[in-house]
């Protein structure tokens, strides 16, 4: 009788496993920091991109419009309970007598029949900026992650005003100090003095130090930061702006680093009247 007996089968030994555990963990390790590159690179592209079409509609919005830019907003007070109605480019926020938010209404901004996606003023590294604001008992809306060049936020600007609508910034990735260091959201950026106060809209370097600027002519680029000196401003809020990215675009950098007071040179890329800066 022929006897046929089952092969025996050979496990992994534990150096074996232990050398194939090593080689999944040097691997993980090259490849993840690779994978998160990658993550935040597509997150930078995006976040270009929004700025670039919001400043697309409002070239769109200006060819309407006789050349006139778009401000950013304004409010209607004139409401019989007493509370008040808040437009904006992308959305209308109606606030009651208590200043308490009621309800946002994303459809009714100024600039939405040419934004159509009010998705794109949202930049997707604000993740951990709230869209609200708590205070006081007050709920406020801030769903705004791009602040708006202070000088053309509320005014009336027409194209032909802007002597370099290239290096003009219309919008650029923001944020704010806000009371006890807490960082919130703005929707714009504020030239004049360099002072690093608080309840100030700052550009931030969300991307890798960098921020995404969008241009009145219509193009947006990723741009450097101009980070403060602790002879600017004082070590504390300079260390704050500093940790949180929180700072200026510049073209020369600051004509006087020990000083929070800003000349027009500094201010190049905000001012409409570039005055006689070249």
């Amino acid at each position: 009788m022929i006897s046929h007996s089952r092969p025996r089968l050979r496990g992994f030994t534990l150096i074996e496993l232990l050398v194939v555990i090593a080689i999944i963990a040097i691997l993980a390790a090259i490849l993840f920091p690779v994978f998160a590159q990658a993550k935040a690179a597509a997150k930078k592209t995006q976040c270009v991109s929004n700025v670039k079409q919001v400043s697309l509609a409002n070239m769109m919005y200006a060819g309407d419009y006789d050349d006139a830019l778009c401000q950013f907003g304004g409010y209607n007070t004139d409401l019989p309970d007493g509370g008040y109605i808040h437009v904006d480019w992308a959305q209308q926020s109606r606030y009651g007598s208590d200043y308490n938010l009621v309800k946002e209404d994303p459809g009714q901004g100024l600039l939405q029949p040419y934004m159509k996606n009010t998705a794109i003023i949202d930049c997707p590294d604000a993740t951990g900026l709230p869209k609200t604001l708590q205070s006081g008992g007050t709920t406020y809306s801030l769903p705004y992650a791009y602040g708006v060049n202070s000088f053309i936020y509320l005014s009336s600007v027409n194209n032909s005003q802007v002597q370099a609508p290239s290096e003009t910034l219309l919008m650029a990735d923001a944020a704010s100090q806000f009371l006890s260091g807490k960082l919130i959201r703005s929707n714009r950026v504020v030239a004049g003095d360099w002072n690093c106060g608080p309840f100030t809209g700052y550009v931030q370097g969300r991307h890798g130090g960098k921020t995404s600027v969008a241009w009145i002519d219509g193009h947006a680029k990723v741009q450097n930061l101009y980070l403060p000196t602790d002879a600017q401003c004082d070590a504390d809020s300079a260390g704050y702006m500093k940790r949180n990215a929180l700072g200026w675009v510049t073209k020369y950098g600051k004509e006087n680093p020990g000083s929070s007071v800003a000349t027009d040179r500094d201010n190049y890329y905000y001012n409409i009247d570039k005055k006689g800066v070249n």
